[in-house]
């Protein structure tokens, strides 16, 4: 059935998938999620916070202990830094 103000009709094409959920949260692998729980709890906060934001950053949805480990060699300095595994 047709709407008059629409001329528009579905035509049972594939549906397209977006690539995050659409609240914008970032998810945390078990891994990441325990070397966390690792950082001082005063610091935490602000490690979640630039980590679910650097993964915002490269389009992904989850933080993993690579993402985590990027950013450490970033702050102090560990040598080069790592990609993560795409």
């Amino acid at each position: 059935m047709r709407a008059p103000w629409c001329d528009y009709l579905p035509e049972g094409g594939a549906v397209i998938e977006p690539l995050q959920s659409l609240s914008g949260e970032i998810g945390w692998s078990p891994e990441a999620r325990t070397r966390l729980q690792r950082i001082p709890s005063m610091l935490r906060r602000m490690v979640k916070k630039r980590a679910e934001a650097y993964v915002a950053e490269l389009g992904e949805a989850e933080v993993t202990p690579e993402h985590l480990a990027v950013l450490s060699a970033r702050r102090f300095g560990k040598g080069r830094p790592i990609k993560p595994s795409v």
